[in-house]
Parts: C-alpha cells; sequence; structure tokens
C-alpha cells in the first residue's frame, strides 16, 4: 500500500502483524475469532484448533474458530466459494485433506489476484501448518518416484525439508502478506469519492441487515445518505499513497478545516486571561497517516463531525496545542473512551495512536470512513408532555437479512435518565426476516427542554453485525402542572412561622434551588422566574419569606422540609407559584395564604348621658345633639405597621441590623423603605403600596344593635412638612444606601403616635358600660382596621332603665 517508514524493521513488522490480527479479529470475524498469524489461520484447515477462541456463539453449540476462507466470505459475500470450491467436504485421509487445502489456498490466491492482488511471491504450500506442509513434501517426492502415498504418511513420517522456525517464518511473512493484499483490494479498493457525492453508503455485508420502516406513532430508521462534500487540497507526497489512501486523507482535511474553528475548539487551557482571545487550532495539511495524526486532533475532528454528542463528555478538555507527550497521550485517551462509547468496532489504544504504525492507521481511517457515517444522527423523536408526566414512543425495526442481528441500545446525554428504553435486557435481538418495537420513555423531569441521543448499536453483538442507528431526542414540557397545593390560614397582619413537608416527585437524593413566578405557569415559554437567593435581598416586606435558600430532599424520601414567615400583609387572598430546580428534575407547588379574622386594637371612650335632640334617628343624627362624642382613631394602622416592620427585618443581615434598629421604626423608616424598594413593582411591593398614600378615606362599619351611629366614612390624613435632624454616624452612611447628611425634609404619610377624632352617636339608654367594635375598611379592600371600644358612661343610669342595664350586663357576662 505504501512504503514502511520506521527504523526498526522487526518492530514495525510485529506492529503490523498485531494490527493485522486485530483488524480480522473486529472486522471480518466480528469478534468471532482471534486468528494468530500463523497458528490461527491455519487451525481450522489443518485439523487441529492449536488456538480455540474463548468467544462463544451463544447462538449455536459449536466452537467459533473459523478459516480465512470465513474471512474472505465475510467480506465478499457467499459467492466467493463458486470461485475456492466447496469447504464442507474436506476429506478425512491426512494427504487427500492436505492436497484439498492446497488447492483451496491456490484458488484463493487466484481469486484475490484477479481482484488485484499481489501475491506471486506467495507459495501456497506456505500457508499450511508445518505438520501439514512435512505431509505434503513427503508425499511429493514420493509421487515424483513413482510410489503411492501410504495412508498412514502422516504416523511415520521422520524427515523434515526445511527446518521448522525457517518455515514459520516463511509462513509468517505469507499469511500477513496475504491479509494486508485481501484489505487492500476488498476494503480499501471500495472506498471512492463517489461514496463521498450524495450517493447511498451501505457497510459491505450490512445493507440488508437492519431497515426500519415508519408505522402509526413509530419512527422510520433509513439508511443514512453521505452529505455531499468536494474534497480539496491534495497530500504532498502522492507517490506513496494509492487514490484511495488520498481520498482518505483528503476526507480528514476537510473535516479538519471545518471543525478547528469552532467554538469547542478553543483552547479554554491556554487563556489564563479571560479578556485575552482564545486560541483556536492552527491549520495544517495532512499529507500522511503517522505523524499528522499522532496527536489525535484531526481524528477528534473528523469524530466530532459526524458525532456532536460525544463533544461535551469528550472533547471538552482536550489540548488544542499539546506541548509535550503527557499533553498528546491524554488526547488520546479522550479519543479512544469516546469510540468506546459508540462501540466502532476497532480495536486500538491511545498509545497506538501516539506511537502510530502507518498500516494499522490505514486501516482504522478506513474503517471510521465506512463506521462513522452511521453514527451520525439521522432521525429526530420529539416528545412532549406536562411537567413530572411521562410519554412512551415507540420504534419498528425491520430486520430483512437472512440471519438475525442485535442492537445494543445505548444512551448519551442522558445522565438524569430522562430517557429510557423499555426493555428487559441492553440488547435487542430481532430475527431474521422479523420485526422488533422498542419503545422509549420521556419523564418530563425539566421545565427547559432536554436532549439526548439514543445508539442502536448493531456492530457488536456477534456473530451478524447490522447498520447503527442514532436518534437525537428531544423532550419539552408541554404544561406545568402543580404537583401540590398548600393552604395557610393565618390572622391578618399577625406574623407567624410555619414549616411545609413538600412532597417530592422524584426518588433521587437531590438540593432542590428555589425560584418564584408572579404568575401561575402554564407553559414554559410564559415562564418567568425569579431566583429565591435574589429576591430575599431585596428590601421589601413580604407576605411569604422563605427561610432556606434551598431544600434537600434524601434519596427515596419522596419529601422535604420547608421553612417559611407568614404574614398577611392584606387581607385578600394570595397564591404563590414556588419553582424547585435541580438537575435530576423540576417541579411546582402552590401556596395559597388567606386571612380568618384581624387583629384588634382596644380604644377607650368617656362619655356624659345627656338628653337626645335628634328628630330623625336612626336614619341621620342631629350635628348639635350632646349625645355626639369623639373616638379617638390611630391615625396609622399600628397592626399593620408591625407586621411590616417585622416581615422587613427578614430581609436584612447583621450588618444592616444595627442600623435598622435604630430608625426602623421612626417616622423616617417608613420613608427609607420606599426609597430602597426602588423601581420594584412585583406583587410583595403591591400588597403594602397603599400605606404610602397620603389619604385614605375608609368605609366605617360596626357590629353595634342600636345603641351607637356611626359615619359612613372616615377620611385620615397625613401631614404633609415634618423637619427634623438626623445624626447618623459615618458606619451607619456606608451601610445605608441612602446618603441622607445630616438635615432631611420628609412628607410622612401615616405619623406615629397621632390621631383622628371621629364623631358618633351614642344612644341616651346605652349602659353605663358598654362594648362594641367598629371595622375601618379602604375601598379597594387593601386595609382593614378593628377596634374594640369601651364606652365608659360618667352619669349613672336613670331608674327606669336601671333593670335593662342589668340584663345587658348579664348577658354579657354568659
Amino acid at each position: 500500500m505504501h512504503s514502511i517508514c520506521c527504523s526498526d524493521n522487526d518492530s514495525h513488522m510485529q506492529r503490523t502483524l498485531t494490527a493485522t490480527e486485530q483488524w480480522m479479529y473486529s472486522g471480518p470475524f466480528k469478534f468471532n475469532f482471534y486468528a494468530s498469524i500463523v497458528d490461527g489461520t491455519t487451525a481450522v484447515l489443518s485439523g487441529v484448533c492449536t488456538t480455540t477462541s474463548r468467544f462463544k456463539d451463544k447462538r449455536s453449540t459449536h466452537a467459533v474458530n473459523q478459516s480465512f476462507i470465513d474471512l474472505l466470505i465475510s467480506l465478499a459475500g457467499p459467492c466467493v466459494l463458486k470461485y475456492i470450491g466447496d469447504v464442507s467436504n474436506i476429506p478425512e485421509d491426512p494427504v487427500k485433506r492436505v492436497n484439498y487445502v492446497l488447492k483451496l489456498y491456490t484458488n484463493v490466491l487466484d481469486f484475490l489476484a484477479v481482484q488485484g492482488a499481489l501475491l506471486a511471491h506467495v507459495n501456497p504450500k506456505f500457508l499450511l501448518s508445518f505438520n501439514d506442509y512435512l505431509l505434503y513434501d513427503n508425499w511429493s517426492e514420493r509421487n515424483s518416484a513413482g510410489a503411492e502415498p501410504p495412508s498412514e504418511m502422516a504416523n511415520t513420517l521422520q524427515r523434515e525439508k526445511i527446518p521448522r522456525e525457517l518455515f514459520q517464518s516463511r509462513s509468517m511473512q505469507c499469511w500477513l502478506d496475504v491479509a494486508l493484499q485481501t484489505f487492500k483490494i476488498l476494503v480499501l479498493k471500495r472506498i471512492s469519492v463517489r461514496d463521498s457525492e450524495g450517493k447511498t453508503v451501505s457497510p459491505q455485508n450490512r445493507s440488508n441487515s437492519g431497515t426500519v420502516t415508519l408505522e402509526a406513532n413509530t419512527v422510520s430508521v433509513l439508511e443514512y445518505p453521505i452529505n455531499k462534500t468536494s474534497f480539496t487540497g491534495e497530500s504532498k507526497d502522492t507517490s506513496r499513497y494509492t487514490v484511495e489512501e488520498i481520498i482518505l486523507l483528503n476526507w480528514l482535511q476537510h473535516h479538519f478545516n471545518q471543525q478547528r474553528s469552532e467554538e469547542w475548539m478553543k483552547d479554554d487551557k491556554a487563556n489564563m486571561n479571560p479578556r485575552q482571545r482564545m486560541d483556536v487550532l492552527q491549520p495544517r495539511t495532512i499529507s500522511n497517516f503517522e505523524s499528522d495524526l499522532s496527536d489525535s486532533l484531526v481524528l477528534i475532528a473528523v469524530t466530532a463531525a459526524h458525532c456532536p454528542y460525544l463533544i461535551r463528555d469528550h472533547f471538552k478538555n482536550i489540548y488544542i496545542a499539546p506541548q509535550n507527550m503527557e499533553e498528546i497521550f491524554h488526547n488520546g485517551i479522550c479519543l479512544t473512551a469516546a469510540w468506546r462509547r459508540v462501540r466502532i468496532g476497532f480495536m486500538i489504544t491511545a498509545a497506538q495512536i501516539v506511537n502510530p504504525n502507518c498500516v494499522q492507521m490505514v486501516m482504522l481511517v478506513t474503517h471510521l470512513y465506512s463506521i462513522l457515517p452511521t453514527l451520525r444522527p439521522s432521525k429526530q423523536l420529539q416528545f412532549c408532555c406536562p411537567l413530572t408526566e411521562t410519554i412512551t414512543r415507540q420504534i419498528t425495526i425491520r430486520n430483512a437479512s437472512d440471519f438475525p442481528v442485535s442492537y445494543i441500545v445505548e444512551f448519551i446525554g442522558n445522565e438524569m435518565n430522562f430517557f429510557t428504553a423499555l426493555v428487559q435486557k441492553s440488547i435487542v435481538s430481532i430475527n431474521n426476516h422479523a420485526s422488533g418495537k422498542l419503545r422509549i420513555r420521556y419523564h418530563a423531569r425539566k421545565i427547559i427542554e432536554t436532549r439526548a441521543f439514543l445508539i442502536l448499536c448493531g456492530s457488536s453483538v456477534v456473530p451478524h453485525f447490522a447498520q447503527n442507528h442514532v436518534f437525537e431526542l428531544e423532550g419539552c414540557t408541554s404544561y406545568l402542572g402543580i404537583t401540590n397545593n398548600y393552604d395557610i390560614e393565618g390572622i391578618l397582619y399577625k406574623v407567624c412561622e410555619e414549616t411545609l413537608n413538600i412532597s417530592v416527585p422524584f426518588k433521587e437524593a437531590a438540593e432542590y434551588n428555589i425560584s418564584f413566578s408572579e404568575e401561575q405557569p402554564t407553559v414554559p415559554a410564559s415562564l418567568k422566574l425569579s431566583g429565591w437567593a435574589d429576591l430575599r435581598n431585596r428590601k421589601v416586606p413580604r407576605r411569604l419569606f422563605l427561610n432556606q435558600k434551598t431544600i434537600i430532599a434524601k434519596e427515596n424520601a419522596y419529601q422535604a422540609h420547608l421553612s417559611m414567615t407568614v404574614a398577611c400583609i392584606a387581607p385578600t387572598k394570595r397564591s404563590f407559584w414556588i419553582v424547585f430546580e435541580s438537575g435530576i428534575g423540576d417541579f411546582i407547588i402552590q401556596i395559597n395564604s388567606t386571612s380568618k379574622k384581624s387583629t384588634t386594637d382596644y380604644v377607650a371612650v368617656e362619655w356624659e348621658r345627656e338628653i337626645c335632640v335628634c328628630t330623625n334617628l336612626p336614619q341621620e343624627s342631629s350635628s348639635s345633639c350632646p349625645l355626639n362624642i369623639e373616638v379617638a382613631i390611630p391615625v396609622r394602622n399600628v397592626q399593620l405597621w408591625k407586621c411590616i416592620i417585622e416581615m422587613f427585618q427578614k430581609t436584612l443581615d447583621s450588618k444592616e441590623c444595627l442600623f435598622w434598629s435604630h430608625h426602623l421604626d421612626t417616622d423616617i423608616g417608613l420613608r427609607l423603605i420606599h426609597w430602597l424598594m426602588g423601581d420594584y413593582n412585583d406583587s410583595a411591593a403591591k400588597e403594602f403600596m397603599h400605606i404610602f398614600n397620603t389619604s385614605v378615606v375608609y368605609d366605617v362599619t360596626t357590629t353595634d344593635d342600636g345603641n351607637l351611629i356611626v359615619p359612613k366614612k372616615l377620611a385620615v390624613q397625613g401631614f404633609w412638612s415634618i423637619s427634623f435632624y438626623l445624626d447618623i454616624p459615618s458606619f451607619s452612611l456606608k451601610i445605608c444606601p441612602l446618603n441622607l447628611g445630616y438635615s432631611c425634609i420628609f412628607a410622612d404619610v401615616r405619623p406615629r403616635g397621632t390621631e383622628i377624632n371621629m364623631s358618633v352617636h351614642i344612644s341616651e339608654t346605652t349602659p353605663q358600660f358598654y362594648e362594641t367594635s367598629i371595622r375601618l375598611s379602604s375601598p379597594d379592600g387593601m386595609e382593614h382596621r378593628s377596634y374594640k371600644i369601651d364606652f365608659l358612661c360618667k352619669t349613672p343610669l336613670p331608674a327606669s332603665i336601671d333593670l335593662k342595664t342589668s340584663n345587658y350586663r348579664n348577658r354579657r357576662e354568659k
């Protein structure tokens, strides 16, 4: 094929011999039989199997020893027997057997010569085993003297014509030449440019081994056409190589030129400065199969061009510009690991790539030229179902060949098992002219789209190979369902601590990050998430504050604990959608927060009993009536303010607490909170934005049964101009993002400790000690106040209504 370029001829010959044996084992013999040269190639036809393979054919009871004629059948098909002869009826007589086998070998050499092999120097007798050679040589001598060969010749022969060592050496060279010429004419010669110009490629002896058709809810597997490619450039030394080898070199050159400028080929390790442009793989001319391939970069490029799904796991850490042998060897390890992952079916180690043998590298590249196109994704399967649910699709595989085949089911990029093959074993076997079904289940664990690759490897399971098929699997979530609902009912403006036992839909142990969604999740495209790790630092009082950034679920626990602080800042019902995300999956829960009643403040009022002058009771009281009394209502909603302060403190770290301990409960504290909120307009801020209103008109209601007439509306106005001087230490100024200086003027909306009088009319028959409730509600429904008012009359009741008072007291005591 080309000249030998090794300084040590013996080492080169030994390595070539090993490479040829490995090629026969992994190629034509399909891992059935390792035919060592010479003993393995002569074992079967010599009648004594001196080498017995440890690999057994599980489909039959016979050992899997094979002859070189089986190798030719594997490469050229059964029709080769028409030229070689019948190997099924070998005579049992030793001499006749030797003559028969010698005739077979002669026919083999003639067949190969017709195909173009250069084997004129090979004498067929050196293809025999040494013992058969002695039988043949002794019979030839006697036959030339006119004697008949006795049948027991093998038992009486003692004389040796050629020493064993010399015969073994010649036989080894002859068998090596025959094997290499066979590879050249039956494998290498089939490489052509026409195959790379859009023609359908079917690997030899695999063209009928596996086809797939499309059925309802199934996916069709078809033969893969190689993309049309134009090869450019020529080898520097084309005289060394055949046309087919030049095609292989140009094929490598083409994909190397395409891949070297890809993003994944940038050398991250070489750039310590992130601002510096990352280096890319430098251009090179690929002119040989040894030194140009020894750093593995060219082979990595051509592998990645056909199997891009191997880049993330195997080619992200390669050395683009290796500086020493260790880095070169690292590249070789990454490459061979990737090949093992997809089972390319060729025996080679990283050391054999780093220190290449030219014959082995030609065999390797020839094999890659044939096998890599079958490992490119040929079909895309899409799975779509609601979050945490599953969907199953079915692939139907038809075997049109005359022999059974098997596929190894392998997933790549499926570390979290989002995709599962519903098979009992990882190998799917299909009888000849039969169909097999493979069901793939997708578990929608992630909100974002997931991707993996399914490889049906048909080139690994003996005794027959099928064409590989690769599917790109895409999984998406069609609807973001809620895993569980949790209802929390609390008292308005009262802060409480809660711990929920969250149901986790996955059995694997994981730590889940927490995010919030402002709106009920429906589809991933409209989902807007805010990470809780960022939200919790915003200086915004929240109705729901989580006391942890993540939750941890143990394996097979199916639950996790979530600690939270809940405060109903507003009386309206609020729903929160919390998204838990981890590598193994995502899920969403909904928390509903409601208030069952309001916190009540107490107000005491003293009054004097007078004569009522109203004429239109109970519809309306007279403004001049002496029974119109004033009830002092706090301007600030004290309970709401306490709730806001406590929830605001949840957002502070230890340094900020020092500053806010002095100013949070002051008039300026409210305004600082307003300033710190900035442009936040999420639902958490909207719940208490009403406290910044300059005035509020409340709707007034009472539980009184006729003794009290209250106004329908109550207007509470804020004070607009309050000046103060604030002396803040320097360390506090650094903590507080608002640089106040020493003199500030703020409009305090709800000054602390200020009251407003609400005029009510009380009946002259009201008992001396009387209690009732008044409720103030803002028109927007965002604020409720509840007051229990004790009316204490300084004037005793007249005797005529004393009995009524006594009954009232008894009713209260009960």
